[in-house]
Formats: C-alpha cells, structure tokens, sequence
C-alpha cells in the first residue's frame, strides 16, 4: 500500500507544490496491504493548520429523552418531576409508556408542567422512573411568544502538530559504488527505505497516538484516532461500548444500534484477530446479516466478510495492523481528516554535511490528525477479547 502524504500530491499536475522527492519516494512505498489503511482512508484537512495548536470540533446534539421521576397519579399535571429538563421547551409531545402528555411549562431544573394527563385520546395513570420520549411538538398559535429555545454547543478537543524526522546518511562511496544485491543508484533506493520508515511511523500514531504540549525536551505529540474516540477530559462526550469481552456478532452488532442513532457510520476499523472472528460470523445462525462481497466465485477457495449491513447501512470492514486486539472503532470516515502543518508539510532536506565525504539529508514535517463530531458519528468497542 503506498503512502498518501495529504493535499497537493497529483504527480500529474505540474503546478503542484508538493516536494517531487517525497511524491515519488510516497509512491514507492510498499507496505503490507492491511498498514496504513485508516491514515490513507482519511480526507485532508480543508486548510493546512498554521499552528502547533489546532482545535477538532463537535457538535453538541441535544437528545430529547429522559426518565421521568415519581407521578403519583394520572390528574397532577404541575411540578411533574423529571430527572433533568434539559432540551425540554413548552410545546414539545411527550409520551411516557402509553401516555401521552404536551409540556406547558419547564417548571425548573427538574419539574415539568404539563396542558393536561392523558393528551390525544390517551389515559393518565402513575409512572415511577420511567423513560420518556419527545414524539413531536404542539403548539396554539398563541403560544410562540412564550416558547423557550434550545441551543447547542461546540465541544473543543486541544490536538498538536507532531513533527515525523527520518535522516539519511550517504558517504561519497555510497553514492557512486554498487553494493551486492542494490542497483547503481542508491539515492533512490535510501530514499525509499526512509519514506517507509517515514508512512510507518505516521500509519501508528495516526491510530494509537497520544497528544502532548511541548514542554522542555518534551515534543509535540498528536492525539491518533483510538484517543480522540475516548477522551472524555472535561466532560468531553463519547461512544464507548466498554468491557465487551468475547467478541460475539452479537456484541458487533451493538455498537453500530448506539452509533446509528445519531450518525452515520461508514467503516469498520480491526485487528487481523478481530477481523479472523468477523469472517467466523458467516457461518453463524445470523450470517443473514453479513453482505458478501458478490465477486466471489465457486471456483475460488477462502472467504471472509468485506462489510456489515447494519439495518440497511453498510459498514467496510477493515483491517489496520496498527489496531489493537482489544479495541475495535466504528467511524465515519468522512469526519475523520489528517493535514500538514501551514509550510511545513513533508519534504526532503538537506541537513549540515559532515564533512565532504559525507551528506545528510532527511525527511521532515508536521502532521495532525482531527476526528470531527466524537460523541455522534463513531463509536469506539474497548476491552475485546479473541477467547
């Protein structure tokens, strides 16, 4: 698999301003198939960041469902305890079990008013610490003046630029002497040898890495994907369906239900254990749920599972060799963006000679990883087991 370095790298444009050395070395690149393919499924970024500092947005939604608290009866309809009013506004539909009742007023933090028990046909009777769900919003036309509103939030996650350096050194004689087994011109050969250190690297932590502020001697480093699916500093919402154990298609199946009530999940990122379970789920009582990939013949041996159909949504599965075992991450692709740093994208340098038998160049830049709407649009499933 080669190495996608981001924006700008159409060998064919001859306007481009990428660096021809890395584009060339980037196309050489040959990972194993399965290395790279979250890094290289990602979209760019829409502009290069021009700070260390750059800030992944998410978009609060507010959820209009909640519990209700004690109803003693079906004719109360002032102070209704609730267990939090949050996203409730006068007007809204609400049905709890098989009743149904219209908010009058948001009462407090914690209480609801409501025009009346039993609304549209329905009977009033007594809830204890039942779930409520918003099924619509009613109003007179009267009534619009007094509507309270509802207004979502932008959740910042604080990542970093981290800088990727993979030096070359060549001796006169290693230039210009054939070594047993390489062509003539080692140049090119080190360069690709360096390139691949260069897309490893990056193919890691584009995953598994950690953010960090630079401090002293500490370097920038950038949150990879598994990190941004979890951290919940701050209050910081996520997905997580946690402690899953063995993995089961059952278990599978529960994080696309949680992830597809808010987004729209498009991949399927696993280890290759993980992924050798998934293709077991053919053979399961609910292989009905698995969509083959339809250019399999009978004259060819093996099978495996390309993608999940999750109630009509079709999720890629994938492996990454830079996935854990016990981590499996359900995302959107279409939200999850990598980009260089404003005019220190990747190129190739010369370094300080050594002396003039001697020349050291390298490849160098910064790089940042944003997964957007964390908390809606992907789910991470942490704590699997293969046994």
């Amino acid at each position: 698999m080669s190495f996608e370095t981001g924006t700008l790298t159409d060998m064919s444009d001859a306007n481009s301003i990428a660096d021809p050395i890395v584009l060339v070395a980037a196309s050489a690149v040959k990972n194993p198939v399965n290395l790279g393919r979250f890094w290289n499924d990602c979209g760019g970024f829409t502009e290069n960041e021009s700070n260390r500092k750059f800030d992944v947005f998410s978009r609060s939604e507010t959820q209009r469902a909640g519990t209700t608290g004690s109803w003693a009866d079906g004719t109360t309809t002032d102070a209704l305890p609730v267990v939090s009013t949050v996203g409730l506004i006068k007007g809204l539909v609400l049905q709890v079990e098989d009743e149904v009742v219209v908010v009058k007023n948001v009462a407090s933090a914690t209480t609801i008013d409501v025009v009346a028990r039993g609304a549209a046909g329905t009977t009033g009777v007594a809830h204890s610490a039942k779930p409520y769900t918003v099924i619509g919003s009613a109003i007179n036309d009267i009534d619009l003046k007094d509507i309270g509103s509802v207004t979502e939030i932008t959740n910042v996650f604080n990542n970093f630029m981290q800088t990727v350096a993979e030096p070359i050194d060549f001796t006169k004689g290693g230039q210009i002497d054939a070594r047993k087994g390489l062509s003539a011109n080692q140049v090119a050969l080190v360069q690709e040898e360096a390139m691949t250190r260069v897309a490893k690297n990056i193919f890691a932590s584009s995953i598994k890495g950690l953010k960090q502020q630079k401090s002293g001697d500490a370097p920038y480093m950038t949150a990879g994907l598994i990190q941004q699916l979890t951290d919940t500093t701050g209050g910081r919402v996520v997905l997580e369906d946690s402690s899953v154990g063995v993995l089961t298609e059952t278990k599978l199946r529960s994080a696309p239900r949680q992830v597809t009530a808010t987004g729209m999940p498009t991949d399927i990122y696993v280890s290759s254990a993980n992924k050798n379970i998934i293709n077991e789920f053919l053979g399961s009582a609910s292989a009905s749920q698995v969509a083959l990939n339809s250019d399999i013949r009978n004259t060819t041996a093996g099978y495996f599972v390309d993608s999940y159909n999750y109630e009509g949504q079709i999720l890629n599965v994938k492996i990454d060799l830079s996935m854990s075992d016990d981590v499996i991450a359900i995302v959107n692709i279409n939200k999850c963006k990598k980009g260089w740093k404003l005019n220190d994208a990747l190129e190739y340098t010369d370094e300080p000679a050594l002396s003039s038998r001697e020349k050291r160049a390298s490849f160098n830049g910064s790089y940042g990883l944003a997964i957007e709407d964390v908390g809606y649009e992907h789910i991470v499933m942490t704590g699997v087991t293969q046994a």
